[in-house]
């Protein structure tokens, strides 16, 4: 007898398949990899302003502005988030969200 177009003998399968990617070991290669990532951008986070483009990206985020043509919206709306928390600085908080962002990038594709 069939249960909503699923045969009886493969009712559990889907299940049971919905729950391996969490065994994978993709994913165990990109938790281990984003974590040494944010590791190592912590370990050597900038403890204040840096030069170049640092200023441009503070300041807008900090505004909600646009620091260059593209904008970067995504980020600066992170980072208008980020000079909003209780850190000691606005530049330790934007390189903070830098450093998240970094690792994430890293461990989804470790997770690939």
């Amino acid at each position: 007898m069939a249960i909503e177009g699923i045969p009886a003998n493969h009712r559990g399968r889907r299940l049971a398949g919905a729950r391996s990617w969490l065994r994978s070991p993709a994913l165990a290669t990109g938790l281990v990899s984003g974590a040494a990532a944010l590791a190592l951008y912590l370990w050597s986070l900038a403890p204040g302003l840096t030069s170049a483009d640092g200023g441009d990206f503070l300041i807008a985020a900090y505004h909600l502005g646009v620091p260059h043509p593209s904008g970067y919206p995504l980020w600066t709306m992170l980072g208008w988030i980020a000079t909003r928390l209780p850190l000691a600085d606005p530049a330790v908080a934007t390189n903070l969200l830098s450093a998240v962002c970094a690792a994430l990038a890293i461990g989804g594709l470790g997770a690939l």
